[in-house]
């Protein structure tokens, strides 16, 4: 039997999509489970952000399809380490290179694409996976101590300046950077004679909250910074899909990971999904196929069957993009 969302999916207004299609996904399985060597040889994948959680999963998830190359980045080189070696665990035939990079700083990300070239000749898909967390607000009780649970910061006062540019750094930032240095080495691959219908896939990680307009759950600079990130990726599809470019943005589900471990209780509610969800719809998105998704943000609680099933409906009345409605 299907899962059932959590409460807060249901009580969620309409315009959060969460509930789009009638079943509810949270692991990677039905439609989005891995199968063992479905992508072509060559095939070169490099995921930022992918020395714990979420990250590291997806690159896992490559692994098990039967990636050729694989690259690693983050700023810890023993998080790299780690997950490199459960790569070769999973798949003995996968070659897995990584750089440690602060992806704010575009000289290293330059780096980074030059290890690409050299290690591998080539890049399929990029998978951008950046977010900071938000600082969040403890207020103090009658006797001067702190409540027991931090909470989001209110409208756009009760944040720090500070941190509001820091979020928007880390995430978008990062986001924007990342696409610049990895889309050339996409274009480039494109181009050459061993191109695949897989290739020039770009899968950047936004979030349900980059549509939540109140700062009930999370402070303004998270929901900013993703809501950037779902115009980024519009503007990746508008500007390189005749070249072959497929750029989707993804809610990754609702995951409990190192990054949002500190965030307050009524956040840490939502996170009931499976690590595995985010991995299995990337690789699902990277069929040649699905390239009439490109431009679209995507959630992956939705059941993938029934949103395939509706192709005619998305396309004639572009949906999940980010519009005015009149």
């Amino acid at each position: 039997m299907p899962p059932s969302p959590p409460a807060w999916v249901s009580a969620a207004p309409a315009h959060y999509g969460m509930t789009w299609t009638e079943q509810y996904q949270s692991t990677a399985d039905g439609p989005l489970e891995i199968r063992p060597n479905s992508l072509p040889t060559p095939f070169v994948v490099a995921v930022t952000g992918s020395g714990r959680g979420i990250g590291a999963e997806i690159a896992r998830c490559y692994a098990k399809a039967g990636a050729s190359g694989i690259m690693l980045t983050s700023r810890r080189a023993s998080d790299l380490e780690h997950v490199a070696a459960s790569i070769a665990e999973i798949n003995s035939n996968t070659k897995v290179r990584y750089c440690v990079c602060d992806v704010t700083k575009q000289v290293q990300l330059a780096g980074l694409a030059a290890v690409v070239k050299q290690e591998f000749g080539r890049l399929d898909a990029a998978i951008i996976n950046s977010a900071t967390s938000p600082a969040w607000v403890v207020d103090q009780n009658g006797d001067g101590g702190s409540s027991t649970s931090p909470r989001s910061a209110f409208g756009i006062l009760e944040d720090a300046t500070e941190d509001f540019f820091r979020v928007l750094d880390g995430t978008f930032r990062s986001a924007y950077l990342s696409s610049r240095a990895l889309l050339p080495l996409l274009r480039e691959t494109l181009a050459g004679a061993n191109a695949w219908a897989e290739t020039g896939v770009m899968i950047l990680t936004s979030s349900a909250c980059s549509l939540f307009p109140t700062t009930d759950l999370v402070p303004f600079s998270a929901s900013l910074s993703k809501l950037a990130v779902n115009r980024l990726v519009e503007v990746l599809h508008e500007s390189y899909h005749q070249e072959g470019i497929r750029a989707h943005a993804i809610h990754p589900g609702g995951i409990l990971t190192p990054g949002n471990s500190d965030f307050p209780d009524s956040c840490r509610a939502m996170f009931v999904d499976d690590i595995s969800l985010p991995g299995g719809l990337c690789v699902w998105l990277t069929k040649g196929e699905r390239g009439w998704l490109s431009g679209r943000y995507i959630c992956a609680n939705w059941d993938m069957d029934e949103l395939a099933a509706r192709r005619e409906e998305i396309v004639a009345g572009d949906k999940f993009k980010m519009r005015l409605v009149l």
